[in-house]
């Protein structure tokens, strides 16, 4: 009976951090910035610009991350060019920390959209991309991928993400305007694991009494 109730009292300390951790939710829809609307897509990279602009914002970043303020895409070699190569149809590791981060004051196009505070308070570690379909002709293509979405002040928790880009290809191609949308995707199954073993425990105590 004692070790049930000691499991019980561990259980309860567990849940309870586990309901105090805050993950990240909702998402972050922008485009490439309208003075330079071009991307690059081919049948096996992707290559976004630099700077692009945040178009809407929902969940936790609602009301922090304000439309038309900056999101900047880091590139693994120092110049603009094919972005990430060697992709295909089936999840490829890619693995770049700070893929994404947001957002930033817009200087470019006078909207007058201030960034977060502090500066580029969200990150997003790409960790797989995925070429899910590319049109040879137009241009179009859909990208998906997974990572890691990371608050810098530390009041969320680091937050499973996904990420799509689609580009809408257009006589321009092999160069066409995309969108792209990062979505957080809470991981429930630690607090219902907790929840379990807690009613479990409960009912073994039952039991014995």
């Amino acid at each position: 009976m004692k070790m049930l109730l000691t499991l019980v009292f561990i259980g309860c300390i567990a849940f309870v951090g586990a309901a105090n951790a805050q993950y990240l939710t909702g998402t972050v829809t922008g485009e490439s910035l309208p003075l330079d609307p071009y991307g690059e897509a081919t049948a096996s990279s992707m290559g976004l610009f630099p700077t692009n602009i945040a178009q809407s914002a929902t969940g936790s970043f609602a009301g922090v991350v304000q439309n038309n303020s900056i999101v900047s895409v880091t590139y693994p070699d120092s110049s603009f060019g094919p972005g990430i190569q060697g992709l295909s149809t089936t999840p490829t590791t890619v693995s770049i920390n700070n893929y994404m981060f947001f957002s930033q004051q817009d200087t470019f196009g006078g909207y007058g959209a201030s960034g977060t505070t502090p500066r580029n308070r969200f990150e997003f570690n790409l960790e797989t991309l995925t070429e899910n379909s590319y049109d040879s002709i137009t241009g179009a293509a859909l990208f998906t991928g997974t990572g890691t979405l990371i608050d810098i002040t530390g009041a969320f928790q680091d937050t499973p993400a996904d990420l799509t880009v689609t580009f809408s290809g257009g006589s321009n191609n092999p160069y066409s305007a995309y969108t792209f949308s990062l979505e957080a995707v809470p991981e429930p199954g630690t607090i219902n694991l907790v929840v379990a073993g807690l009613l479990g425990s409960l009912a073994l105590s039952r039991r014995s009494w």
